[in-house]
């Protein structure tokens, strides 16, 4: 008797957590775009991609850079698990500030070579991409809908 008992717990435990339909419909995709897939044709090297989330409520959002990571396989600057290095937070403080000339220096101290900025994810991402593009050492790669590829020159 208590093998059956046992058995009919089990399979009840199981069947409890058995999801039919997820209450506001199947989550929608997440497309990877196209600036991500350039990449991947491209020498590799270390990707910044902005705007962090960081410092946001919506933080969780920092996890699609991980998903876009797949299309190129380059090593990431943002991250998003359970541990952060020490200085990751005053990296990332300073990093966002992608056109400012402590940004850049910062990248080529890193070794970063790819930042991507996404302007319709944060608005003020739309100047940053104007005033780069201007920029001694930052070569725009790509410009795919918002979307911005820029490759940044080692230091000399």
């Amino acid at each position: 008797p208590a093998t059956v008992v046992l058995t009919v717990a089990a399979a009840l435990g199981l069947a409890e957590s058995y999801v039919v339909g997820f209450p506001g419909g199947t989550p929608p995709r997440e497309p990877i775009p196209a600036v991500y897939t350039r990449l991947a044709s491209l020498p590799a090297g270390p990707v910044l991609s902005l705007p962090t989330y960081r410092f946001a409520p919506d933080n969780f959002r920092e996890a699609d850079y991980l998903l876009f990571s797949t299309a190129h396989w380059f090593p990431i600057v943002n991250g998003f698990g359970r541990h952060e290095p020490p200085a990751h937070k005053e990296q990332m403080e300073v990093l966002s500030r992608f056109q400012a000339p402590d940004a850049i220096a910062r990248l080529r101290q890193l070794g970063v070579r790819y930042v991507v900025l996404h302007p319709d994810r944060a608005s003020e991402l739309a100047r940053a991409a104007d005033e780069a593009a201007r920029m001694p050492g930052v070569h725009l790669v790509a410009h795919d809908g918002s979307d911005f590829l820029f490759e940044i020159a080692p230091a000399s």
